[in-house]
C-alpha cells in the first residue's frame, strides 16, 4: 500500500528536562547493544528496496547510502548489496562497537543526525531505521538535505505489529503490561505530545527540502520463541530505565501473556508474529 500526503511539518516543543529524558532513553540501549542486534526484528527485503534511490526497480543499480543513527547495524546490513559505498553514522559506542565487528569494511562514524559528519551532496541515499522519533527534526532534516545530492532519497524504515485474530490479544497483553511501566513516569512535552513518541505511523515530516514523502506498507512475518519475545522487550528503553520490581512484573505479566497465547505447544516451539514495516520514501528537491 503506497499512499502520499503529509499533516504539516514536525514541531518539536520541548523543556531541557525533556531533551535530557530522552538522551537518557537513548543511552539505555548502550548497555544492551549485544542483545539489541540479536533480538531487535530485522527489515524485509521489499522494504529495503522500496528505501532506494529508484524505489529498488533497476536490481543492477547501486548507490552511496548513509544509514543515520545504525545502531548495532541491523539495516546496515540489510542494505549492504545495494551500495557502492556505504557509511554509518551512530552516536553510540557500544552500538558502533556491534556494527564495526559485524561489517569491517564500512565505514562507522561517530556522529549524530544533527550533525552529520559528511561532505554536502556525497551521497545518494539517506536511510534511518526505527530511529527517526530521536532526533531533533528541523536540525536533522536540514543535514540530510545538505549531504544528500539532488534527486537523493530520505527514507524512513519502521516496524510495528501487525494485528490478525490469532495475535491480537497476546500483542494487547504486552502492551498493557508495557503501558502500566511506563505510567509512573511518563511525561509530557510543553505541546502535550509523549516526551518519547514512538515511531510515527503517519506522514513523519515535512520540509522545504523534500518532496511530500510515499508511504508503503509492506506486511511480513517474524518467527521468535516466546523467551526471545521477552528478551526483545528488555532491549526497549521503557524496560532498560525501569527499576528492577517494575521489571519483574512486566516479565511475569508478559510470561503469562504468552502461556495464554500457546495454550498447549511447547515453550520453545517458535511463534509466526505479523509485522508491517512502513517506509517512507521522499526525493530531495533539486
Amino acid at each position: 500500500m503506497a499512499t502520499a500526503g503529509h499533516t504539516g511539518p514536525v514541531t518539536a516543543s520541548r523543556s531541557s528536562a525533556d531533551d535530557e529524558r530522552r538522551a537518557r532513553l537513548a543511552r539505555s540501549f548502550d548497555a544492551v547493544a549485544r542483545d539489541y542486534h540479536r533480538y531487535r526484528p530485522g527489515y524485509p527485503e521489499r522494504a529495503v528496496r522500496l528505501a532506494l534511490p529508484d524505489g529498488g526497480a533497476d536490481r543492477s543499480a547501486r548507490w552511496d547510502v548513509l544509514d543515520l543513527a545504525a545502531g548495532t547495524g541491523i539495516l546496515t546490513g540489510a542494505v549492504l548489496p545495494w551500495c557502492r559505498s556505504l557509511v554509518a553514522v551512530e552516536p553510540l559506542a557500544g552500538m558502533r562497537e556491534q556494527l564495526t565487528g559485524r561489517h569491517p569494511s564500512i565505514t562507522v562514524l561517530d556522529g549524530r543526525a544533527e550533525a552529520i559528519p559528511l561532505a554536502a551532496a556525497s551521497v545518494d541515499a539517506v536511510l534511518v531505521g526505527q530511529a527517526f522519533h530521536w532526533f531533533e527534526p528541523h536540525a536533522a532534516l536540514a543535514e540530510v538535505a545538505r549531504v544528500l545530492r539532488p534527486g537523493g532519497v530520505l527514507s524512513l524504515l519502521a516496524n510495528e505489529a501487525r494485528d490478525t485474530p490469532e495475535t491480537r490479544r497476546l500483542r494487547r497483553d504486552i502492551q498493557t503490561a508495557k503501558d502500566r511501566l511506563d505510567r509512573p513516569t511518563r511525561r509530557r512535552t510543553t505541546d502535550g505530545s509523549a516526551a518519547v513518541p514512538p515511531e510515527p505511523t503517519g506522514s513523519p515530516f515535512a520540509h522545504p527540502a523534500f518532496a511530500i514523502p510515499v508511504h508503503t506498507v509492506v506486511p511480513w512475518t517474524r518467527s521468535l520463541t516466546g523467551p526471545q519475545l521477552l528478551a526483545e522487550h528488555h532491549t526497549h528503553s521503557i524496560v532498560l530505565t525501569a527499576s528492577a520490581a517494575r521489571r519483574a512484573t512486566f516479565d511475569d505479566e508478559v510470561r503469562a501473556a504468552l502461556d495464554r497465547h500457546r495454550a498447549d505447544r511447547p515453550a520453545d516451539e517458535p511463534l509466526g508474529l505479523p509485522m508491517q514495516c512502513h517506509v517512507w520514501r521522499a526525493v530531495r528537491r533539486s
